[in-house]
């Protein structure tokens, strides 16, 4: 998937030790993403550019790029740009080796320079009322604010004329996103499935005759977010899931006959997921998903890897014991 270019690397960050121990780090990405249309299709890519400018003289530490779905408008191209481009910088931050000097994420500032002015205007104020952003933005705001989070503090700005010049040409120049990377949206000839997350039924697509072999648990990121805080989910409801995704790696894209999706992340906690029967309580089948990517625009609420789903003997005691560590956190209920 695109580019990754970097020098003295440290899992992707350049950096010396010596240098950086016990320092607040100062960074700067300049974003920048680009969309063409093929035929019927937008393909989108973004490139990026991170650079360390605790010292006057600024460091660069990585260059990157990588393509997108064909779905994605200007805007959500940048939004999914920024999404990576963050996993890229916080997966360097974790790494043991920058652990053992005391550099974490949270004692990083971020600058971001962005070319799109839709992002920059909404992630000045991340935490502002969903009524004041676009409604189609709304799900991949929440995954880059909780990204974002993650760091002492991030700016946002609109990126200068030469900078984003330069970022917008890694992204012109990125690849395809290699197979490895791609889940198979393979569904079932033999229909669809009904299926109650939390109480909430839905009508969702399953792999029981599929061809396909990656056998992986898909949600669609609106319909997640749609999600009120469900019985022993400690995370506390669909909207506060996207803002604690974590790294699908290597899952990049979602593909199906009729286009190809971008993955947002994984969920970090099981999903408790009642199908088939009657419902919960009246013959259906209780499991908990414990991988489970979340996926924008697909064409299903929900698809089951019916051939692989884990049964529980007994799906009650596990929600109910995670029923009751979110209450000890404090968590079930709210959103």
């Amino acid at each position: 998937e695109g580019g990754l270019r970097q020098r003295g690397q440290v899992s992707g960050l350049a950096a010396n030790p010596g240098e950086i121990a016990d320092e607040m780090l100062s960074l700067d990405i300049t974003l920048a993403c680009a969309t063409s249309t093929v035929g019927a299709s937008v393909w989108g890519a973004w490139g990026a550019i991170c650079l360390d400018v605790t010292a006057p003289k600024a460091k660069q530490w990585f260059e990157a790029s990588g393509s997108l779905g064909d779905m994605a408008t200007d805007d959500a191209a940048a939004y999914l740009g920024l999404v990576q481009a963050l996993r890229r910088l916080l997966g360097g931050l974790n790494h043991v080796e920058m652990r053992s000097i005391g550099v974490t994420a949270a004692r990083v500032t971020l600058a971001v320079k962005c070319s799109n002015a839709t992002l920059v205007r909404q992630m000045q104020s991340p935490a502002g009322a969903a009524a004041d952003r676009e409604a189609s933005l709304e799900t991949l705001h929440l995954v880059a604010s909780g990204l974002a989070s993650q760091l002492q503090a991030a700016t946002f700005s609109l990126a200068p004329p030469a900078a984003a010049k330069k970022a917008a040409a890694l992204a012109a120049a990125a690849g395809r996103v290699p197979a490895m990377a791609c889940a198979v949206l393979d569904v079932s000839a033999t229909g669809s499935t009904k299926a109650w997350v939390n109480d909430t039924e839905v009508t969702v697509s399953n792999d029981w005759d599929a061809r396909s072999g990656d056998a992986i648990a898909l949600i669609d990121a609106a319909f997640l977010a749609s999600l009120p805080p469900p019985r022993g989910w400690p995370n506390g409801g669909g909207k506060r899931a996207l803002l604690a995704l974590v790294d699908p790696a290597p899952l990049r894209l979602c593909v199906h006959p009729s286009a190809k999706m971008d993955i947002l992340g994984a969920l970090s906690e099981p999903l408790p997921v009642a199908f088939g029967g009657g419902g919960p309580g009246a013959g259906a089948a209780e499991v908990l998903l414990e991988r489970v990517i979340v996926v924008r625009n697909l064409p299903v609420p929900l698809h089951l890897p019916l051939r692989r789903l884990p049964r529980l003997r007994d799906a009650k005691a596990g929600l109910e014991k995670r029923e009751k560590e979110g209450r000890e956190a404090g968590l079930v209920g709210a959103e």
